[in-house]
């Protein structure tokens, strides 16, 4: 009986963390988006304060970039509401 419990709690647990990686998965362009104005916004900062900058312009178009390939993907797995019916 305890075997049992136990798969059943291993299973179940497996299927919320895959539900939760799904969540964060479909918020990640959104993350990415505020990624990329924190990033800019703390350069634009640091060159006021003459400061070296932390991020270069190219590690913030590859957030941009990887946040625009997100949408793509996420555009790609939506089906039309024909096909659904």
């Amino acid at each position: 009986m305890i075997e049992i419990a136990t798969k059943f709690c291993e299973e179940l647990r497996a299927a919320r963390l895959e539900k939760y990686r799904g969540e964060l998965e479909d918020r990640k362009p959104e993350f990415l988006e505020r990624k990329a104005r924190t990033m800019r916004a703390i350069v634009e900062d640091e060159k006021k304060l003459k400061i070296a900058p932390s991020f270069t312009e190219e590690e913030i178009l590859e957030v941009e970039r990887a946040r625009s390939q997100k949408l793509e993907e996420r555009a790609k797995s939506f089906k039309p509401v024909e096909d659904i019916f």
